[in-house]
């Protein structure tokens, strides 16, 4: 299931792709230190205040509304993600040997710096604004990843590390990544590397035609 920077309905989202499809594993993204730190953060009553504080170190400029919509989802999101791995459903797919490389701790610097752009043109606008620029974003075709040589080398080997951890899975699995990683021009992306699975993928902004039956 892939995603877009910023989309504030991540949450509400994610959650409904959990209650349609029902997996008996959740992967994510995310290294299982920065997970775990993510979610004991998102604990804290005053998580979106805290947040919102971090970001604004970010972007010097921005919508107040916007900004609170998105650090609020995200951290609901993390929450919700967390009540799961408490059931041993989570498995974190991203590889923490990554900075140990010199190559590949430039290339997340540079990804750093690319998605700090984003946010920062993104967090400026107002709500509506910034709900359809997501929309947008979810209805490219494809996302241009080659044409970056550090972006790309980098995708590639959290893509690869990220199909040997999915294709141990012998359950149901739904993982969570960027729709970069499903939709990106570079090859082999994930999905190419799953194809003997026949995984299914899709949009996280899908699931809202989704029609979900009562269980």
């Amino acid at each position: 299931v892939g995603n877009v920077h910023f989309d504030f309905n991540r949450y509400r989202r994610a959650l409904r792709v959990i209650d349609a499809l029902q997996p008996a594993i959740i992967a994510i993204a995310e290294t299982k230190n920065n997970f775990a730190q993510y979610v004991q953060s998102s604990m804290h009553l005053d998580a979106v205040d805290v947040g919102i504080q971090s970001c604004k170190q970010v972007c010097l400029t921005h919508d107040e509304r916007t900004l609170k919509l998105v650090v609020a989802s995200q951290i609901s999101y993390m929450s919700m993600l967390g009540v799961f791995n408490m059931h041993g459903k989570i498995v974190c797919c991203d590889d923490p040997e990554l900075p140990d490389s010199l190559e590949f701790a430039a290339a997340l610097a540079h990804e750093k710096k690319l998605w700090e752009g984003i946010w920062r043109q993104y967090t400026c606008l107002p709500p509506k604004e910034a709900a359809e620029k997501t929309e947008q974003e979810y209805a490219k075709q494809s996302y241009p990843i080659a044409e970056d040589q550090l972006l790309s080398a980098l995708y590639l080997k959290r893509d690869e590390f990220t199909a040997r951890l999915l294709q141990q899975q012998q359950i149901r699995v739904v993982y969570f990544g960027l729709a970069e990683t499903f939709f990106g021009d570079h090859y082999p992306n994930l999905f190419d590397r799953l194809a003997d699975l026949k995984p299914q993928r899709m949009k996280l902004n899908e699931v809202d035609k989704l029609l979900i039956m009562p269980h």
